[in-house]
């Protein structure tokens, strides 16, 4: 039996409609209960500004919490530092740039002086994979008939798809926000008039192979 196996592959994109941003709050302290303490307190503070600024209190997530010792070597010998503190909070608003303005200004002003990352996704990931798996199954049934056609010959049944190990990649576009203290944001630029984001793009590929059809003459070689 002879085959035509052939990989599609597609890309589909959308528009952001939704912005995941994480904020990242940081102590350090020669002792572990003020550490903890401190950074309590700043995230404690970080939450209410979001809170003010219209972000539900059930919306916003810890993804990650950590306390770590701080060692330093001087002349080859292991020096206690302190200890550092690590919180970090998601929050996942619709993309207003109006809201996000707010919240970005009531995080800097919250006193919590937290670090930020904002990722630019589309909330039904899912419809967009889905797309993206359809064109590329459209792809390789289009090549494959192509081929078929170019040999003389025509594609019979299916007979295998191949799409577990084949990679699949999403680009996000992730803007960065510099740790900073208290800022008079009436006196700076907003920042998000000044962000300008990238389509969100899903890629897939899938593996398809065919029977075909063998001339007489190919058969008896």
């Amino acid at each position: 039996m002879s085959t035509i196996r052939v990989t599609g592959s597609a890309t589909a994109t959308a528009t952001p409609d939704a912005v995941d941003i994480r904020f990242e709050v940081k102590t350090r302290n020669k002792d572990y209960a003020t550490t903890i303490g401190q950074l309590d307190s700043r995230v404690a503070a970080l939450k209410d500004a979001l809170v003010r600024a219209d972000v539900p209190r059930d919306d916003i997530h810890t993804i990650h919490f950590d306390i770590a010792t701080e060692m330093d070597y001087i002349e080859s010998r292991r020096i206690f530092v302190g200890y550092e503190g690590t919180h970090r909070l998601e929050v996942r608003i619709d993309f207003d740039r109006k809201l996000l303005n707010a919240i970005v200004a009531a995080a800097a002003e919250s006193g919590a002086e937290p670090g930020a990352q904002l990722a630019f996704v589309v909330r039904d990931e899912s419809a967009l994979r889905d797309e993206a798996l359809r064109n590329a199954v459209a792809s390789a049934t289009r090549t494959a008939n192509l081929l078929a056609i170019a040999a003389g010959t025509s594609l019979g049944p299916l007979c295998e798809i191949v799409y577990g190990d084949i990679q699949r990649h999403e680009t996000r576009l992730n803007m960065f926000l510099d740790r900073v203290p208290q800022v008079d944001f009436s006196r700076s630029i907003a920042v998000a008039d000044v962000i300008a984001p990238s389509e969100v793009k899903v890629s897939e590929s899938v593996e398809i192979s065919w029977t075909s059809k063998i001339s007489d003459s190919c058969r008896n070689q």
